[in-house]
């Protein structure tokens, strides 16, 4: 095929097909150079989290006073509490109704005991306010910490009064 060409037409496709062989071997020697270099560990959950595009069943309230709230797919918590053996982080949240989630809070629980949040102050047989339900270890908990006539809330870790968090209501959350 090649002896029937011009000799400046054939020096071309021979230069272009040695560039797209070297182009090849480079992609595949790199590709398989990567597999020699071990993965970097991920970072700690520490930034924003994806929100699940799911029907979200918030609890509290009275018996049967929760309610469901559909979270837009592909929102992020950029303001989610994480609670460690040192206690919430941060210590202190505002939310408004424009955030991602809305007036909702997300509490990642990085300890490795059920987290069962309360309303301040701490009552042994159980908080005032909303009965939260319990975040197991590892896990994430959405929950809606409103209280009307309020403007900011002080809550607790149920098994461990000390470790508390401040949330302020802002516009659209009192």
């Amino acid at each position: 095929m090649l002896l029937g060409m011009k000799p400046q037409t054939r020096k071309l496709v021979l230069t272009l097909g040695g560039l797209a062989a070297f182009t090849a071997v480079l992609v595949l020697g790199a590709n398989w150079a990567l597999t020699l270099v071990p993965a970097a560990a991920p970072p700690p959950a520490s930034g924003p989290l994806p929100v699940p595009d799911v029907d979200v069943r918030i609890e509290g309230g009275e018996e049967g006073d929760g309610a469901t709230y559909r979270i837009q797919k592909g929102a992020v918590d950029r303001r989610p509490l994480r609670y460690t053996i040192n206690g919430f982080i941060p210590e202190r949240i505002a939310i408004q109704a424009t955030d991602d989630i809305g007036c909702l809070i997300t509490v990642i629980n990085q300890t490795d005991i059920g987290l069962r949040i309360g309303v301040n102050p701490h009552a042994a047989a159980g908080d005032p306010g909303a009965d939260y339900s319990v975040i197991p270890p590892g896990e994430t908990g959405i929950l809606d910490v409103r209280y009307p006539g309020f403007e900011a809330m002080a809550l607790h870790a149920h098994h461990n009064p000390a470790h508390g968090f401040s949330v302020d209501y802002g516009q659209g959350c009192r």
